[in-house]
């Protein structure tokens, strides 16, 4: 089964949603096997405000990053074309709900649940793994996403709780995407 969308297909909300519903599925099962919280660390169960901030704020850092590396790097405009092939045009409600379905599923997977049950090492390598990509363009990618899983990793530790990454991962699809849509 081929798994790349055609240059004129675009992905729609509904199956975006159904996978992602999966993770959390998943998430929720590997949490029972495991007597885990998957939003919580500890038994601190507070989300306070610098939380949220540090997730906004790491994902717009992120963002700003991937500007400047778009603007540098040739393997960068080359990413950003192929996302821009496959995501453009969109609505925006399509556009938040796959931020938002993208970040709600691959937070609970990869941090609630196997960052707990294993380690912030394995959680972000299966990251940039799930990133891998399907063209030899777009490899770059997933050592982004592995760096991208420390990162939000550690936000989960430092946090104790998924808010942050959550907010993080949300601020830079979100963004990215908008932003390929908005771009001539």
């Amino acid at each position: 089964m081929n798994l790349e969308f055609r240059k004129n297909e675009k992905p729609t909300l509904f199956p975006v949603l159904m996978f992602y519903s999966f993770f959390i599925f998943i998430s929720i099962v590997i949490a029972h096997f495991t007597y885990k919280n998957l939003f919580f660390i500890g038994f601190e169960r507070i989300i306070r405000v610098h939380h949220i901030l540090f997730g906004i704020g790491s994902g717009i850092l992120v963002v700003l990053l991937s500007f400047l590396l778009t603007y540098i790097f040739h393997w960068a405009q080359k990413l950003e074309k192929e996302f821009k092939d496959y995501l453009t045009p969109l609505p925006l409600a399509s556009i938040f709900g796959m931020a938002l379905a993208s970040a709600l599923g691959e937070e609970f997977l990869f941090r609630g649940a196997i960052q707990q049950a294993s380690n912030i090492y394995i959680a972000s390598f299966l990251f940039g793994l799930f990133h891998f990509p399907f063209k030899k363009e777009m490899i770059p990618w997933t050592v982004m996403a592995i760096v991208m899983g420390f990162l939000l990793g550690w936000l989960f530790e430092y946090t104790g709780n998924l808010a942050a990454p959550i907010l993080c991962h949300f601020t830079i699809n979100f963004i990215n995407i908008l932003i390929l849509n908005l771009k001539k």
